[in-house]
């Protein structure tokens, strides 16, 4: 891919803002551990602060 890193950035921002998005608006998030579906309450879900590419 040409423009790889861009995309990669842009991946990036997006998990990032649905995270945040998640936790602010008090929604839990389903992550895949161990073979299983794992809910994640919004009061643990990791927010990165820091910016992106």
């Amino acid at each position: 891919m040409k423009d790889g890193a861009l995309i990669d950035a842009a991946i990036e921002r997006g998990v990032r803002d649905a995270l945040r998005e998640h936790k602010l608006f008090g929604n839990p998030i389903a992550v895949w551990e161990n073979g299983k579906v794992v809910w994640i309450p919004p009061a643990d879900i990791p927010v990165d602060t820091e910016p992106v590419g």
